[in-house]
Order: C-alpha cells, then structure tokens, then sequence
C-alpha cells in the first residue's frame, strides 16, 4: 500500500526526480512514441520557421504540435500517475486510454488557450485562467470527469493555492532551463545561420523526451499533493486499500 501525504516544495521536487530516475525508460519511451514521429515528419515536408498569420501552413503545424504534445502529456500522466500510486503502467496501456479521450481533450484545451489568450488582452483574467487550467490535463484523464466538470474540478483544486502552484513551477522550471537553454546560447557561436537553426532543430529533437515528462510529473505530483491537503486523498486510498484487503 503506497503512504502518501502532503509534501513541502523540496520535497515534491525530490518525488518528481525520483519518479523520473526510476521510470526513466518508460516515460521517455512515451514521450518519444509520439513526439518524434511527428517532427520526423515536420522535417520531411518543411517544418515552418517563424510565427506568420499569413501563412496557414504555420498555424497547422503549430495545431498539429499542440494535439500531438497534448497526447504524450495525457499518456505521461496516466502513467505517471499508476507508478506514483504503485500500480503498473505500459507504454501501450496508457496509450490506449489516453487515445480514447484524447479528442474531447483537445477540445477542452484549445478552447482553454482560446480563452488564455484572449483573457490576457485584459491581464489578470489570463492569468486567472492560466492557474485555474493548471490540473485540467490530470483531471480530465485520471478522474474520467466530462468537459464541464474537469473545468470545475480544475477551479477548485487550484482555489488559493496559486502561490503553492506559482513556486513550485518556478523550482520546475529552474530546473528544467538549467538543461534546455545552455544548448541554445551555444549556438549563438555558429556563425552560420542555417547551421545554427539546425542544431536548434536536433537539440529540440532530442530535449523534449528528456524534459517533457518532467512537467508531467511534476504535475501529477502537485494535483495529488492538493488532493491530499483539500480532499484527505491519503486517507481515502488507505481506506480502499484495506477494504481490499479484508
């Protein structure tokens, strides 16, 4: 039976890290599965360079990314998720599950950075939302919620507790720049700028199926640990546990 209980910023770092170090295969093979056959693919018909609204072929190729990495985080946090609380998970199982609500997801999402984009014409509503979508993905996967009730659930989890939310990303995101944006000054030394865009294209390539399920997972971590502190979800999954047991 897994013991879980609330955790301090360190600590949830700690989990995330452990997390990763002990599922490494399976959450870069996840990750992967997905992410490089689409860029593989981007490349091969030319992936668009530059945000340009005149162009279409640049805002379908960016839809297309979005769906795509949308997946992979609905597939990590499944499996995430079933190692955190000690079950098994596969890379074909959780694929398989995400695939099935993958659709209905997409469009939460995109109607969510919709109303992002637009509520951060006015600033603080954007940024509202933006902390109010913060477990949206987790809950809409793991609690099997509709559309209106992952919003819902998603608003209440994250009700005071965006300064919980805001460091404990800030960590994260310290951590994860520490090895993404060190590749990217070197190569502001090549001084050929085709070269230069390339290396970005392959370091791209290569980082995000080794960065990508650390926000996974430090997502999961934090939507468990607020459960805990809101809703006694520790006590809840002791008390299946033993009714299991007996």
């Amino acid at each position: 039976m897994v013991l879980l209980r609330p955790l301090g910023f360190g600590e949830m770092l700690d989990e995330t890290l452990d997390l990763y170090r002990r599922n490494w295969l399976l959450l870069i093979s996840i990750a992967a599965a997905a992410y490089l056959p689409f860029t593989l693919g981007a490349w091969a018909v030319g992936e668009p360079r530059q945000p340009n609204a005149s162009h279409l072929d640049f805002w379908l190729y960016t839809f297309a990314l979005m769906a795509v990495l949308e997946l992979e985080t609905a597939a990590l946090v499944l499996a995430a998720s079933n190692r955190y609380l000690g079950r098994r998970a596969s890379l074909a199982g959780v694929y398989r599950h995400a695939l099935r609500r993958w659709p209905l997801l997409l469009v939460l999402k995109t109607v969510t950075y919709i109303g992002i984009g637009l509520g951060s014409l006015l600033i603080v509503p954007g940024i509202a939302l933006g902390f109010w979508c913060t477990f949206l993905t987790p809950v809409f996967m793991l609690e099997g919620t509709s559309m209106s009730q992952a919003w819902e659930r998603a608003r209440f989890l994250s009700a005071k507790e965006w300064g919980r939310i805001f460091g404990f990303y800030l960590l994260v995101t310290a951590l994860v720049a520490t090895f993404s944006l060190q590749p990217q000054a070197w190569t502001q030394l090549i001084k050929d700028q085709e070269m230069s865009w390339r290396v970005m294209q392959i370091w791209s390539t290569i980082s995000t199926p080794l960065l990508h399920p650390v926000w996974a997972l430090a997502n999961m971590v934090l939507y468990y640990d607020i459960r805990i502190r809101k809703e006694a979800f520790d006590l809840q999954l002791q008390a299946e546990a033993l009714a299991a047991v007996s």
